[in-house]
């Protein structure tokens, strides 16, 4: 498996650095995005030269615009220009979310997407959905993954919640007729995507064999993310680690630090 990083930037970072979003390539080739902000689809399709129908599924980890605000661009563009299976039936790309997530995304969507000519569109006539429960695990191309609840934003008296991902494999035995499934304890890989700084995530961190990790590293703390200072307290065996990104600018010392580095925009990791 694969995870490129289509952006690196924080809510407010230039433009130019793309907003927070990945794309997974499974060993056969499908691929998945987590996060499909507003920058995604023009880097994905015009600096990436890729089609939309080479996307098999997406995961949203929450409601902000660097996070799902390029979706009605891609649900459009995969309705009116569809990837077809060899029969000619179209085929909607799938979509993976917390269940009340799904919920509340297509209330922000569908201003946009709920009107056609003729009919009245629900989420399911874009994207074959997979709601999924909380505290439990979906599955794609041989891989298990864990959506970790993680508080975002106190807005008021309500908790704006983020789901990041833990990832590990699934391990298919055969002997004889019996078939024999294996999930590993350790995690191949932890992203966070958006979480205001949690102690209580070091579990994570601990039984995770690399972490993705937003990071804020501006003169301003939002309190909505991690600022560099804050994970600078983190134990050396999880910093060692851990990639950094969603930020504003890097911090030269990096490395001296403890931390394994900043993310580039572009970057691939293999795992």
């Amino acid at each position: 498996m694969k995870i490129k990083f289509l952006g690196i930037g924080g809510a407010f970072a230039p433009m130019s650095m793309g907003n927070s979003n990945m794309l997974i390539t499974a060993d056969s080739g499908k691929r998945m995005m987590i996060d499909w902000g507003t920058t995604a689809p023009y880097i994905y399709r015009d600096e990436m030269g890729l089609d939309f129908k080479d996307i098999d599924a997406m995961y949203i980890t929450h409601q902000h615009g660097d996070h799902m605000g390029g979706m009605e661009l891609f649900a459009f563009s995969r309705f009116f220009i569809p990837l077809k299976d060899a029969e000619g039936h179209s085929v909607r790309p799938k979509l993976f979310a917390v269940r009340n997530l799904m919920k509340e995304l297509w209330e922000s969507l569908k201003g946009g997407l709920e009107s056609l000519q003729g009919k009245i569109m629900t989420l399911t006539d874009y994207f074959d959905c997979h709601p999924v429960t909380e505290n439990s695990s979906f599955e794609w191309e041989g891989y298990k993954f864990t959506p970790v609840q993680t508080i975002h934003v106190r807005s008021g008296y309500i908790i704006k919640y983020s789901y990041g991902l833990a990832i590990r494999k699934i391990i298919t035995t055969q002997k004889g007729w019996k078939t024999s499934r294996l999930v590993k304890d350790e995690y191949d890989a932890y992203i966070t995507s958006d979480t205001q700084f949690d102690r209580g995530l070091i579990k994570y961190y601990e039984s995770s064999k690399i972490i993705f990790h937003d990071c804020e590293t501006g003169p301003y703390k939002s309190i909505v993310h991690p600022h560099y200072d804050d994970l600078m307290t983190l134990p050396e065996d999880c910093k060692k680690k851990m990639w950094l990104y969603h930020y504003g600018k890097k911090v030269d010392s990096v490395v001296a630090d403890g931390f394994a580095g900043f993310v580039d925009k572009g970057q691939e990791f293999e795992f």
